[in-house]
């Protein structure tokens, strides 16, 4: 007896909350329903985009470029291929390096600063994986790609369209 009170109690609620609800749907004279008018559930979330005027530190994914006569010891360069939609500002990726703890920690915040403080280049490319074999995996920091601006219009490599488009507004 002490617990059927509180379940017909509970039953009756629920109920009432139904008709409410289905009370309310069909007094109203819009079509939609309650939950499509909640935007703040149904829209996408608006896709961040590096602030050109910020030094910003770009994951990116590269090709190995061999050069030489085919069969004897050339030379490998990598070439930046794609710029994933990941980023940092210099604050948020010096946090980040920070907070994994990475064995190269000091070597990556000094090579970032230089970059971030090189005469207006305001940016830096790095990729996730190994820069010492015998090392954990860690942010790699690789000077031949930071000699060159990646993001300039001359070169061929794929931005996130909606960065391109944002940054076009602001031109």
């Amino acid at each position: 007896m002490n617990t059927l009170i509180p379940k017909v109690a509970a039953a009756i609620v629920s109920l009432g909350g139904a008709v409410a609800v289905l009370l309310e749907t069909k007094g109203s004279n819009n079509e939609e329903d309650l939950l499509s008018q909640v935007t703040s559930l149904t829209e996408k979330p608006k896709k961040r985009v590096p602030n050109r005027n910020n030094c910003n530190i770009y994951l990116v994914d590269y090709d190995n470029e061999y050069r030489g006569p085919q069969g004897t010891v050339g030379t490998v360069t990598r070439k930046v291929k794609k710029f994933e939609e990941q980023f940092w500002t210099k604050d948020e990726f010096l946090q980040e390096i920070e907070k994994k703890n990475l064995w190269d920690k000091e070597e990556l915040k000094r090579k970032v600063e230089n970059a971030c403080n090189s005469g207006g280049k305001n940016k830096a490319f790095v990729w996730w994986g190994k820069s010492d074999n015998n090392k954990e995996n860690t942010w790699v920091f690789n000077d031949s790609i930071n000699q060159k601006d990646w993001l300039s219009e001359g070169e061929q490599v794929d931005i996130p369209a909606h960065w391109q488009e944002e940054w076009n507004k602001h031109s």
